[in-house]
C-alpha cells in the first residue's frame, strides 16, 4: 500500500471540498483535547483519506473518525457519551488528480523525474505523487528567464521562500532534491537546446 500526504501534495485534491477537515481540533471519546488534524493521508490504491494525522504526530483510522461541527473525534467508544452531535464519517474521502492547467511539456518530463525518484528517494518510503510537487516547481524555476544561467544554490533562497508560501514550512526539506532535480534537469535541456 502505497500512502502519501494531502496536505504536501497539490496534484490532489479532495472530490468534496466541504470534507477537508485540516486544522480542525481533534479530541478523543472522553473529550480529551489530542491535537489538530495536520495531514490526511491518502491511499493510492483505493484514492481515499484513510488515515488522519495530528500535529502531535499521533494517527487516526478513517473508520475510528467521527466528525462534529468543526471538531474530530478519534478513538471514541460511545458515541451518546460526546459533549457534542457527531456522526461516523461515511468513508468517502475520495481523491481526485488535479487537472487544472496541465503542462503537455512538464509531462514529458516525468518519466525521466520517475528515474530519479527511484534511484535517490523511493527508500524514504513516500511514494512519487508526494515529490512531483518538487519536481514541477523545480521544473517552473528553471524555466524562468531570470534564472537563465544560475546555479541551483543562486535561486534556492528566494525558492525555499517562495516553495514555503504555497506548501508549508515543513515541506521544503522533504521536497528540496525533488526541486534541485526538476531545476537542474530542465535548466541542463535549456542550455542544450
Amino acid at each position: 500500500m502505497a500512502r502519501f500526504a494531502l496536505a504536501s501534495n497539490s496534484d490532489w485534491e479532495l472530490t468534496h471540498d466541504d470534507q477537508d477537515i485540516r486544522g480542525w481540533e481533534a479530541r478523543d471519546g472522553e473529550n480529551k483535547y489530542l491535537g489538530h488534524v495536520a495531514q490526511m493521508v491518502v491511499n493510492t490504491e483505493t484514492e481515499h483519506v484513510d488515515v488522519i494525522r495530528l500535529d502531535t504526530g499521533r494517527e487516526c483510522a478513517v473508520p475510528d473518525v467521527y466528525i462534529g461541527e468543526d471538531i474530530v473525534y478519534c478513538d471514541v467508544k460511545v458515541l451518546s457519551q460526546l459533549p457534542v452531535a457527531a456522526k461516523a464519517h461515511n468513508g468517502d474521502w475520495r481523491i481526485a488528480r488535479r487537472l487544472l492547467a496541465p503542462d503537455a511539456a512538464f509531462a514529458g518530463y516525468e518519466p525521466i523525474f520517475r528515474v530519479h525518484y527511484r534511484n535517490a528517494l523511493a527508500t524514504t518510503g513516500w511514494v512519487y505523487e508526494f515529490y512531483l510537487p518538487g519536481y514541477r516547481f523545480g521544473y517552473q524555476l528553471a524555466s524562468k528567464a531570470e534564472n537563465a544561467g544560475k546555479t541551483f544554490e543562486q535561486v534556492e533562497p528566494g525558492a525555499r521562500e517562495a516553495f514555503i508560501r504555497l506548501h508549508g514550512s515543513d515541506e521544503y526539506s522533504a521536497h528540496r532534491e525533488a526541486i534541485r532535480y526538476g531545476y537542474d534537469h530542465h535548466r541542463e535541456q535549456l542550455s542544450a537546446a
